[in-house]
């Protein structure tokens, strides 16, 4: 798709109970910018309890959180950290993590490019 660009869409079905086309969704229009993923979420540090990480800051961010999950058990649950992330925040310290346990995490941005 191009940026700034109005699409129109149709589902189109082929086969099944469910054969068919769709109504039309007119006037989808793509954002100006681009979005692109943040590639550079990295754990800076660690204690047996914390966890600190760094990213880019996300252009016109309205929200940032950390979640978590037990390592690979893809669970996902909103990270205890040191303080409120702000939007245009760069860092944080996830906190209050059990001693010899291992854990994915992953930052989630809403809003933004």
């Amino acid at each position: 798709l191009n940026p700034a660009t109005s699409y129109d869409f149709r589902l189109v079905v082929t086969g099944g109970t469910n054969a068919g086309t769709s109504n039309v969704v007119s006037n989808i229009t793509t954002d100006n910018a681009p979005s692109l993923p943040l590639t550079d979420f990295a754990n800076t540090a660690k204690t047996s309890t914390s966890a600190s990480f760094s990213w880019t800051a996300a252009s016109g961010a309205t929200g940032i959180v950390i979640e978590q999950s037990p390592a690979g058990a893809n669970t996902w649950t909103t990270a205890q950290t040191s303080g409120t992330i702000a939007a245009n925040a760069t860092s944080a310290t996830v906190t209050g993590l059990n001693p010899a346990t291992s854990y994915d995490f992953r930052l989630v941005v809403t809003g933004g490019t």
